[in-house]
């Protein structure tokens, strides 16, 4: 298994993941030695096919107090000598010797860094959140308090009057839009795992440090909900009654610097994402480039039950509310 990373190892994981289009960027990747056949690591591996050609970027990471020297930049040459890559990369937090760099361009390798660059102009997202000492990371318990179910009464598909709804999990509740059959006592639980339905939840929370929140869904046109005796409803809506509490919470202080022309704030913090807790950090990255959009992400340091180890982050206004609801 790959080795756990470390903090600046999954920091240049994370920018690399934002600002590398259509390709595949993976930490800890094992490449195969052509000549021994045997694996060996490597610290992040870009791999993209443009055309019909498949192109390997191999980029390897220190993290040390000070400058890298020279014999680095020979070492990770000879262990790319046999590997697959096309092109490798170095990246040293503290920079490299002169001597080191030297040797790097020789042999056409990129040698970057992450500047420290506190007198950078930097955009106002960047200033806002690096100026912003209140920061916080926080983890939220969206749960379903009760809710109710409305139908219109009429008749049913039998002809018999409609008799009442009791809600059980052998009532299926049919969406005409997509053709889907759940369980209707899924339905709350789907609807708060929606991130158009939880943001403005916790937005709000932020706002006015109100647990409580009421929502309504209104069903699609033609949705209707059938028993197991097959008779059917005819859905109108679902009302929600909740709560919204804080379940985790840690301060962030981002750090600002410059990464291949790109300005970054970035912050590592015990992880409290995962569950359960991994016990290593996740890292927040924000990339604000002048001539491309905002690009933020929060890094796992292993994959959720998902599958995903970066997840995009946006501001709660630029998520756009389009679920059908109402909320009180």
């Amino acid at each position: 298994m790959p080795k756990r990373s470390n903090s600046f190892q999954q920091l240049v994981f994370s920018i690399q993941h934002q600002i590398t289009s259509d390709a595949t960027v993976t930490e800890s990747k094992y490449l195969i030695d052509r000549q021994t056949g045997s694996e060996v690591e490597v610290d992040i591996v870009i791999q993209a096919s443009p055309g019909d050609a498949q192109v390997i970027i191999g980029i390897e990471v220190r993290d040390r107090s000070r400058r890298a020297t020279v014999e680095w930049v020979r070492e990770s040459l000879g262990k790319h000598a046999t590997l697959p890559t096309h092109k490798l990369v170095l990246i040293s937090k503290s920079g490299f010797t002169k001597e080191a760099l030297n040797k790097a361009e020789q042999n056409d390798i990129d040698a970057l860094t992450l500047e420290d660059a506190e007198d950078y102009p930097w955009g106002d997202r960047v200033k806002e959140l690096c100026s912003n000492n209140s920061l916080k990371l926080t983890v939220f318990d969206i749960t379903c308090l009760n809710y109710e179910v409305n139908y219109y009464e009429g008749s049913t598909n039998t002809g018999e009057k409609s008799i009442p709804l009791v809600i059980s999990d052998k009532i299926t509740f049919h969406n005409p839009e997509n053709g889907d059959v759940i369980k209707i006592i899924n339905i709350p639980g789907a609807l708060l795992h929606d991130k158009r339905v939880a943001v403005p939840i916790m937005d709000r929370w932020v706002k006015e440090e109100k647990e409580h929140f009421c929502l309504t869904w209104n069903a699609p046109q033609g949705s209707y909900a059938e028993d197991k005796c097959g008779n059917t409803y005819p859905l109108q809506s679902i009302k929600i009654n909740g709560e919204c509490k804080v379940k985790r919470s840690n301060p962030v202080k981002f750090e600002k610097g410059l990464y291949r022309g790109n300005e970054v704030a970035y912050a590592n913090i015990p992880d409290i994402v995962s569950n359960p807790p991994s016990g290593g950090e996740v890292t927040l990255s924000i990339i604000d480039n002048p001539d491309k959009p905002y690009i933020g992400a929060l890094t796992l340091p292993k994959p959720d039950s998902l599958g995903r180890r970066v997840l995009p982050m946006n501001k709660a206004e630029e998520i756009p509310d389009k679920t059908n609801q109402q909320k009180q």
